[in-house]
């Protein structure tokens, strides 16, 4: 029976206005869309499983088919404008979630403050310019415009997505989202650029006594113990991105740390009140808050107190080819910086330059600073901070087990570097009247190979975490204080209460062998943009008028303090 002149002839073309779309149409738009779209979720998909919450995946699929059928209509109109659109939308997203994978969570303003800090990332360079190329391309694909007919086919998945993620937010906000955290890293980078501009007309160099921040004395809660000199000499160790829990982890990974957790005055329930490095280091010596990186304080560190007792205080830059951060420890009021190491050689693997020392050049260097030291006659205040764990590194020195993971090869590293200055500490007669201070600059940041490494460990925060916190002499008296969730803005009055040392200041903080006061700032984390309280160990964000009551603290603080060095 020949074909009557109203029939239709089977086509592979596209379907015109109220046709079906044919089926050779269709597996072409099929293979678009899985190009397109299953790199972002496969992105998410992997860091909803690495950090054990499958809402960042729920979320995320909501917005893709929110930017599909938004982009699909533009693309009906005008094949290069959806495309275009299409392109940059999916740039946003795709980068998120691929930073997701990365970093354990979306961007972050202290990611973006820190990128000129870029370099110290280089052990994993391939893997993150490979993630970033692969973004870039798969965004930029081209679209067509699909039918309504073609829609239709899709309906049912839409709607699971936007259903799944309607239970998924309930409650808690669109915060899983790549593109409404993209939204809220907007928000947040405008009111950090905001505060810099205002603090940016504060008076800078001012008198710490004109200060309402200024105390004539350091509060004390204990007594300096009878086995210790009137001035002992202290060496404060620093560890580059330490967690307690590393210490903990059941594989002994840090050994003669924890060792000497059991043996020490160990602090317990200590958290960083602030990242990353710049901030950190600083906001423990002088107990206060930084804004930018490279902003200097105008107040008083605990060196300078100490040198008025009458020590000789001196900085070890396991950086000193690196100008930013060598020109802002220069104005850390030290009497002497040490920058380079005892061999005179850099070997830290997959930084730019090379120019850091290992974990075990930073040891032998600290030995040969405080042998020379301790041979002055004048007691000495030596502080070192370790650039070896910092993340994407691996260990060019000792490795853990196999070797397969660099994570868990550069903390063996450095305990194992640790225990063998220790073991020359104990056989000297430094040990008799030298306090050794071990603590972390600040938390391990939950990236990556910190999720793959500790798979079980849940973090409540990205970068502010539990850390170790130890003093220890020959002699003392192992002891537990249990700082409740007080943070790193103690250390400098907490140090000077144990020597029994004061004198003018202007800390923030307050000793934790003084009893604990929950509206003190020392519960508090800051890291120039973010606020989060660690109050008895529980990490939360603060939420409204208790925000902005801290943020307005913060800032007063900061209008005295701040020096940009930018």
């Amino acid at each position: 029976m020949g074909m009557g002149k109203h029939a239709k002839p089977a086509t592979d073309g596209p379907a015109s206005a109220g046709k079906p779309t044919p089926r050779g149409t269709l597996v072409r738009i099929a293979l678009l869309l899985i190009l397109k779209y299953a790199f972002p979720l496969v992105a998410l998909g992997v860091g909803s499983y690495l950090l054990h919450d499958w809402r960042y995946l729920l979320a995320g699929a909501l917005e893709l088919a929110a930017i599909f059928l938004s982009t699909n209509w533009l693309a009906r109109k005008s094949a290069l404008l959806g495309s275009l659109v299409n392109g940059l939308l999916m740039l946003v997203f795709n980068v998120q979630a691929v930073v997701l994978v990365f970093a354990s969570g979306y961007i972050t303003p202290i990611m973006l403050s820190n990128i000129f800090n870029i370099q110290d990332l280089v052990g994993k360079a391939a893997l993150y310019v490979s993630g970033a190329v692969l973004a870039f391309v798969l965004s930029f694909l081209p679209i067509a415009g699909v039918g309504p007919q073609v829609l239709l086919r899709f309906l049912p998945a839409l709607a699971l997505a936007a259903a799944c993620e309607a239970a998924a937010c309930l409650g808690v906000g669109m915060d899983y989202g790549p593109m409404a955290s993209t939204v809220q890293l907007v928000d947040a980078w405008n009111s950090y650029q905001q505060a810099i501009s205002e603090l940016s007309g504060s008076e800078t160099g001012v008198d710490p006594t004109t200060t309402p921040y200024f105390h004539d004395d350091v509060p004390g809660g204990v007594d300096r113990p009878a086995s210790l000199p009137s001035q002992p000499n202290v060496i404060a160790i620093f560890v580059e991105g330490l967690s307690q829990q590393i210490v903990d982890d059941p594989r002994g990974i840090m050994p003669r740390v924890a060792s000497y957790e059991g043996r020490s005055l160990n602090f317990t329930g200590y958290y960083n009140h602030t990242a990353a490095t710049f901030r950190a280091l600083n906001g423990q010596l002088y107990s206060g808050y930084q804004l930018n990186d490279l902003d200097a304080n105008a107040l008083i560190p605990i060196q300078a107190i100490l040198r008025v007792q009458g020590y000789h205080t001196t900085l070890i830059n396991t950086e000193p080819y690196y100008d930013s951060w060598t020109d802002f420890l220069g104005y850390m009021d030290f009497d002497e910086m040490v920058g380079e190491s005892s061999t005179g050689t850099y070997s830290i693997p997959g930084t730019s330059d090379g120019a850091k020392m290992s974990d075990g050049e930073a040891f032998q260097t600290l030995r040969d600073v405080v042998e020379r030291e301790h041979g002055s006659g004048s007691p000495f205040f030596v502080a070192m901070y370790t650039f070896g764990t910092h993340a994407s590194l691996d260990s060019p020195e000792e490795r853990f087990g196999n070797g397969s993971s660099p994570m868990l090869n550069k903390f063996y590293n450095c305990d194992y570097q640790f225990g063998q200055f220790m073991d020359w500490f104990e056989g000297s007669e430094l040990a008799d009247d030298t306090v050794v201070v071990f603590t972390a600059d600040h938390a391990a940041y939950s990236e990556l190979d910190f999720t793959t490494a500790f798979p079980d460990y849940q973090r409540d925060h990205y970068f502010c975490d539990e850390i170790p916190c130890f003093y220890y002499y020959r002699g003392i008296e192992p002891a537990m204080v249990d700082a409740n969730g007080r943070t790193t803005l103690d250390f400098a009055p907490t140090l000077l209460d144990y020597l029994d040392v004061s004198g003018p200041n202007c800390f923030l903080g307050r000793s934790l062998f003084l009893d604990d006061d929950p509206d003190d700032l020392d519960t508090v984390y800051f890291d120039g943009n973010m606020l989060s309280t660690s109050t008895g160990g529980t990490i939360e964000r603060p939420e409204g008028a208790d925000s902005g009551v801290l943020l307005d603290q913060i800032r007063d603080y900061l209008s005295y303090a701040r020096i940009p060095l930018d």
